[in-house]
């Protein structure tokens, strides 16, 4: 009975379920992006778990932690949010090593090394740069595009799908999305991110500024 946006092709598409059952043609992510079930957006794929499996390549947090973490022999460092990674990989300086004890890095003859993931760091600020939420990509899609969503007419009637209408639709002054299934508002509006706006054309959250609403 599941109605709302699931993760499919090894989570790079998302596609919607309304009350259980498989709607409209799966959706890319950007690049560089991942589909995320527990926010319903395209999210950075280093901070992504794709079904129960954590993301290729990518050290991981001590369960829960949130604060910089050393990675790769403490050449560079990562965030942790929640004990999920949260940023790109960030090179300390040469001849610094990151430092647990500072969260920062430091002279690599002050630093002893503790291997990620076995020790609980010193939490420290968090950062600013890059956000860990990426619902600003426009979906790129790899099939053919009579695929994708047509783009229908405006509705007549706000927050309302046009007439036998498959796909997504900006709701509550573009703050929101919610699925058309053959022309009938399906499951609950989802949130797009704090500076983002549903953006109709391409399917997906995007800048504020870009976007023109109704």
């Amino acid at each position: 009975g599941f109605s709302g946006l699931i993760a499919v092709q090894q989570c790079s598409h998302y596609q919607h379920c309304a009350s259980g059952i498989l709607t409209g043609a799966p959706l890319a992510c950007g690049p560089g992006t991942t589909f995320d079930e527990n926010i319903q957006n395209c999210n950075f794929s280093y901070s992504v778990w794709c079904n129960g499996e954590p993301p290729a390549g990518v050290p991981l947090c001590p369960t829960g932690y949130s604060g910089w973490m050393g990675v790769d022999e403490c050449t560079g460092y990562r965030y942790c949010t929640s004990g999920v990674v949260s940023t790109p990989h960030y090179d300390c300086p040469s001849g610094y090593l990151f430092d647990d004890s500072v969260s920062a890095c430091n002279h690599a003859q002050l630093v002893t090394c503790q291997i990620s993931g076995t020790h609980a760091p010193t939490a420290g600020p968090a950062p600013t740069d890059p956000p860990t939420r990426l619902p600003t990509k426009a979906p790129v899609s790899t099939s053919s595009p009579t695929r994708l969503p047509t783009k229908a007419p405006s509705p007549a009637a706000p927050d309302s799908c046009p007439s036998g209408f498959s796909g997504l639709i900006a709701v509550q002054q573009c703050s929101h999305y919610q699925h058309c299934a053959s022309g009938i508002l399906t499951g609950a509006p989802l949130a797009c991110g704090p500076g983002t706006t549903f953006d109709e054309n391409i399917q997906n959250c995007n800048f504020s500024y870009s976007v023109w609403c109704n």
